[in-house]
């Protein structure tokens, strides 16, 4: 676990998923938007539209929504989309729809007329949705204020066509994920393309990031949990037990922080232009956190002290995020 000078062994820490960003944390955000994407399957609406500011933890939520989704919506296909902002030619197109193989596992790169490439996502989605013994879709598209005004006219037609055949049809959902700059899309939209603006933007909803000590603490929960957030897998082992070994056994637990980080870092420390705490903050707080106390764990650790948390609000990193 630590090094001969008492410091972190960093494979101990590297190889964690909470390090990779792989840990599927659930949030008030991530419960909110599951719920409005199974409303979206239900009713078979054609989408809905997120905003928030950069590092604002979207990704994160997208990953999470759609791990849920598999879960208990298996016969779902999902698929993450990353807008590109291919610049504005003539085979915008082509690249669009060569950024939707790719998001499929398919080699779309290998077809060069535009066609062939809708043909192709035509048939990977009738040929998942199959497997899947079911007729609908959901696209994240994440990043979604990258793609052109006219990528969204070939998306709708795409997912008219899709809709529409005769032998297939199946019903896309479109949950796109964006910074604040497509703000001003949709309100294009919504006087010059309303077919557009009723499809994607109609229902707009700006995320909100932490807010209230009790949603941070519904976080801190979740490392404490061996039915939660556990490493190695099956192993019953909660993040806040493989972090600090020694002081989880003893009866500390991460939940007892939360006092001092909310204090530290939470909206009421005044370093936030909003109310509130983005969940990028608090993945890198926590990071911060246990990497400052590995070296430190032992039977006797009893945490609930401010100043290695002030000192996480102090750290370069975490200012620089807050930028």
């Amino acid at each position: 676990m630590t090094e001969e000078n008492g410091g972190p062994d960093e494979s101990y820490y590297e190889r964690h998923p909470f390090f990779k960003d792989q840990s599927l944390i659930v949030t008030d955000q991530v419960e909110a938007v599951y719920n409005t994407v199974e409303e979206g399957l239900i009713f078979r609406n054609t989408g809905v539209s997120y905003s928030k500011d950069p590092r604002g933890g979207k990704t994160k939520i997208i990953l999470a929504v759609r791990a849920a989704l598999n879960l208990y919506k298996p016969r779902v296909a999902t698929y993450v989309l990353s807008a590109n902002g291919n610049e504005k030619n003539v085979q915008s197109q082509l690249a669009q729809f060569g950024d939707v193989l790719s998001c499929m596992g398919h080699p779309g790169v290998m077809i060069r007329r535009t066609e062939d490439r809708k043909a192709a996502a035509k048939a990977r989605l009738q040929t998942d949705c199959n497997k899947r013994n079911g007729d609908q879709v959901v696209f994240f598209i994440d990043e979604g204020q990258n793609w052109l005004d006219e990528y969204w006219s070939y998306w709708k037609d795409f997912v008219n066509s899709i809709a529409r055949d005769e032998d297939h049809p199946i019903h896309i959902f479109t949950c796109t994920f964006a910074q604040s700059e497509i703000l001003s899309l949709i309100e294009r939209t919504k006087v010059g393309r309303k077919d557009i603006f009723k499809r994607f933007f109609l229902q707009h909803i700006e995320l909100a990031g932490i807010q209230t000590k009790d949603q941070l603490g519904a976080v801190f929960s979740q490392f404490d949990d061996p039915s939660s957030l556990v490493f190695p897998g099956e192993s019953g082992i909660c993040y806040s037990a493989y972090f600090l070994p020694k002081a989880y056994s003893s009866g500390w637990r991460l939940f007892y922080e939360l006092d001092s980080a909310w204090a530290a870092i939470g909206p009421d420390s005044g370093k936030y232009v909003k109310p509130e705490i983005g969940m990028g903050s608090v993945v890198l707080a926590l990071k911060l956190f246990f990497l400052g106390r590995i070296a430190y764990d032992s039977d006797t650790f009893t945490g609930r002290a401010i100043g290695p948390w002030e000192s996480v609000a102090d750290s370069r990193l975490f200012k620089d995020l807050q930028q």
